[in-house]
Parts: structure tokens; sequence; C-alpha cells
């Protein structure tokens, strides 16, 4: 059918389906034995006049759309669409107008519906080369989005849930066509989820749903990467700690770097929170006490010279190779940072 083509982008792992509804539609996709070399597309008017296409994201079989709507109309629904999702997002100042709408547009346009892995409606971090979702960037996702759409804000915060192995780790991101293990991202949950509490609490009931994923993932952080038993646990690539090229990678791995022991402390304080929540106030104690336990860990290994340091397992607190960012995130901890670190972390 010369009104019909199907594209397949393998580096995408994507297939769309282009129909023509007005005008001519070719393609030039010369056959090289086991690929094609190029593939063009053309759309022409075939009186000179107005040619029109529609272009759907496929999965195996072609979509069964009549393509009833006008182009204007079209525009005009997805137009209501994206206002109605924007028209809730908090308030800006004067002057950053624009900026709210290209948050909102970024969202709204990232935003995937169910299908094969994706098991949630979520929004992945891009539609080209990015086009997943993160192991740590959903939870920025679902902060942005807390107060003003609370139930798919919970559906990213929730994005890993069904993703979680057996030993409770989280993959590094997937897509509706593949997981990555081979990284995992910082153990930054718990934080988020103190905010959520704080901003636009999602109750009893979804924090009972949220409770058990956490614990597992937080156990895995402690009973699966301290592999010296030192208390601290390690990263081993950049990638785990979302600053993928940070020069603190220059020291080597494994590598127990000071902000992931600090996203530990405060996951564990929000276990606590959320199990006095729910009732389970043996657990709480038990959190609250692990978290005063590694807190002290940290302050006593992890800190030298009024800087927070990687240490390298049997080596020791390291100073480091350059001038990241990365150890001061340590500055999460706050007020249950000494008053120097606390200062050093601010004026870092």
């Amino acid at each position: 059918d010369a009104r019909r083509l199907q594209v397949s982008l393998t580096i995408l792992n994507s297939q769309f389906a282009l129909t023509c509804l007005a005008g001519r539609l070719d393609l030039d996709a010369p056959w090289a034995g086991d690929h094609s070399e190029l593939g063009l597309i053309t759309l022409a008017p075939a009186d000179g006049t107005w040619a029109e296409m529609a272009l759907e994201d496929m999965q195996s079989s072609w979509p069964a759309t009549e393509h009833r709507e006008s182009f204007q109309e079209v525009v005009g629904r997805r137009e209501a669409e994206y206002a109605a999702f924007c028209s809730p997002l908090p308030p800006v100042p004067p002057g950053q107008e624009a900026a709210r709408e290209l948050a909102g547009y970024i969202m709204w346009s990232c935003g995937v519906p169910q299908r094969n892995r994706v098991v949630r409606p979520v929004i992945l971090m891009s539609k080209a080369g990015m086009n997943r979702v993160w192991s740590w960037d959903h939870c920025f996702i679902a902060l942005g989005l807390c107060t003003s759409h609370p139930d798919l804000a919970w559906h990213q915060f929730q994005a890993f849930v069904e993703h979680q192995d057996a030993d409770g780790c989280l993959p590094d991101c997937y897509n509706a066509g593949h997981h990555i293990w081979e990284f995992v991202k910082p153990p930054i949950h718990g934080w988020a989820l103190l905010r959520m509490m704080e901003w636009a609490d999602p109750g009893v009931a979804r924090l009972k749903e949220a409770y058990e994923p956490l614990v597992r993932w937080t156990r895995w952080w402690l009973n699966h990467r301290d592999h010296d038993g030192d208390g601290l646990v390690e990263i081993h690539h950049g990638n785990d700690t979302g600053a993928d090229n940070s020069t603190l990678m220059g020291l080597g791995m494994p590598l127990a770097s000071p902000e992931i022991t600090a996203d530990l402390v405060v996951q564990l304080d929000c276990l606590a929170k959320v199990a006095r929540r729910l009732g389970r106030n043996w657990d709480a104690d038990l959190w609250s006490e692990q978290s005063a336990r590694l807190l002290a860990i940290h302050q006593r290994l992890q800190w030298a010279e009024g800087e927070p340091r990687a240490v390298i397992p049997g080596r020791g607190a390291q100073p480091q190779p350059g001038d990241a960012l990365q150890p001061w995130m340590s500055v999460i901890l706050g007020e249950r940072l000494p008053p120097a670190h606390a200062t050093a972390c601010t004026n870092a």
C-alpha cells in the first residue's frame, strides 16, 4: 500500500506507522543485504496544495486508527490536554512563567502509557537518547508533581516497585523494551518520600504500600554493598552515584562515597517515621538506632581535615583528587551534622 509505511528505529527499539492522509508519501531506503543504508521519507502535495500524514507509535501490528480528525482538530485536542496538565502546577514568581510552561511541557510530553515493562504511567527522562526511567530521576519527577498531580506523582515514586529483584535491588533504569542492571542509583528515595510527606502527605494507605519496598532497597545497600564490613556501603562505578564522571572516581573502585552514606542515614530516618505512622513502633526504634550508628560511622570515617572524604576499603579516607561537589552533598544531613561540618558543606 503506497499510502502506508512502517519505519523501525532500532536505536530506540521503536517502530512507527506512517499513513498518508493527503498528497504523496515516498520512501527511499536502498537495501544492503541485511539493513538499509539510509531511510528518506518524502511527503509532498499531489496537486501542489496540501500534504498530510499520520505518525503513530506501534508495537507489532498496524494501529487500527481511522484518522477522522483533521490536523487542526488533533492540535486543538493536544493543546487542551497540555493546558489541563499545566493548570494545577505550582505558581511561579513574576517573570518565570516561561520556565513553568517549559517544565510542564517536558513532563507532559515525556509521559508514556503502560506497555510491556512499563506497568504504570511513567514520565521518561527524554523521548530521545535518554528514553528511560532512571531509579533516582523518578523521585525528582514525583516531587515536582506531588502537590499538583498526586496520583501521577505516586506512580512516579513507585515506578520501580514492580522491577525490584529478589534481593531488594532496583535496576539502574528501564523502558518498555529492557532493563539495565549493571549499575544502581543513590538511595535518595527516603529523602524524597520525607519531602512528599511534608508537601502533600500521600496518606497511610500509600505509605503502607511504599514501606516494604523501601525496606528491601535499604537492606540491599546495607547487606550487599559493604564488602569489607566497616559499616560503609560502597559503589562499584561512577554511574552508581548519578555523578557519572565525577573527579572523585579517579580514586578507583570500589569506593565508599560520603553522600551515599548520608542518603542512607536519611532513608533510615524516613523508614523510622513511616513505621511510626503505620503503628510499627518496634521497627521505628530499630531504624532510628541504625540511622544513629551509620551517622556516627560517617562522621568518624568519612570526614578529615574539615571535609567529607570518600573511603577506599582497606586504605581509609582519601583526599579529593579534584573539586567535585559530590562529597559535599552530605549537607543532606542538615542539623544532624556537627556545626563545623554543616558550615563546611554550605560554604563548599
